[in-house]
């Protein structure tokens, strides 16, 4: 499992020629920091934030958790179909019955393969929307503004990363219908979080301590 691996021996894994990981687990690791960054801002906000904000935070926090552990899991589920998609290409195509379960083992591996990045930019996006919620309410910490932006910055370059993982797969799907659902949900999903890193970004950057940002 690569999330039991060290930071040093994660990075090694991603130097190597091994079949995964890439791109797809790299775009799900910046979701995880993302989240992580963003449930230590809501740790230190409940510390000295006003009792009818406690409840929002608890509420927040709670969502923030299961985020993680998706994120978490999506490292290794990309890498698992990423090498899926490896084996079914390996597979041998001698004979036409050989050729035929080649090319539905490919279509499937492909299929899963776009699926599964598109499940982790949703992820990133929901990230962002709550991270975007914390900003726009002014229930953070002037001191960790930072540190939530840096999460906001990581969930939309995991989300990012994620869509063109996606994106890069469907050339391998034969079936057009498929390729033209998943064309849409990349669109949307794109655009909504370029939309909320731009509003996040706007605000943030205007505190004091973060001005400089916008000089």
């Amino acid at each position: 499992m690569l999330t039991i691996l060290s930071i040093s021996e994660f990075a090694a894994q991603l130097v190597s020629k091994e079949q995964g990981p890439g791109g797809g687990s790299a775009a799900a690791l910046m979701g995880l920091t993302g989240a992580s960054l963003a449930e230590m801002v809501v740790n230190l906000a409940e510390e000295n934030s006003e009792e009818k904000y406690i409840k929002i935070l608890d509420q927040k926090k709670s969502k923030l958790k299961h985020l993680h552990i998706e994120l978490q899991l999506l490292i290794d589920r990309d890498a698992e179909a990423f090498r899926k998609l490896v084996e079914a290409n390996a597979l041998p195509a001698q004979s036409r019955e050989e050729q035929i379960v080649r090319q539905k083992a490919i279509q499937l591996a492909a299929k899963e393969a776009a699926e599964v990045p598109l499940w982790t930019a949703r992820i990133c996006l929901e990230t962002l929307e709550l991270i975007s919620n914390f900003v726009m309410q002014g229930i953070v910490p002037a001191y960790a503004m930072s540190d939530l932006l840096v999460g906001a910055f990581a969930s939309h370059a995991g989300a990012m990363g994620a869509l063109m993982n996606t994106a890069a797969n469907l050339t391998l799907l034969n079936d057009s219908q498929a390729v033209s659902a998943l064309k849409g949900q990349i669109v949307l999903v794109r655009a909504a979080a370029d939309t909320m890193i731009e509003t996040i970004r706007g605000t943030g950057f205007s505190h004091p301590e973060l001005s400089v940002m916008r000089e």
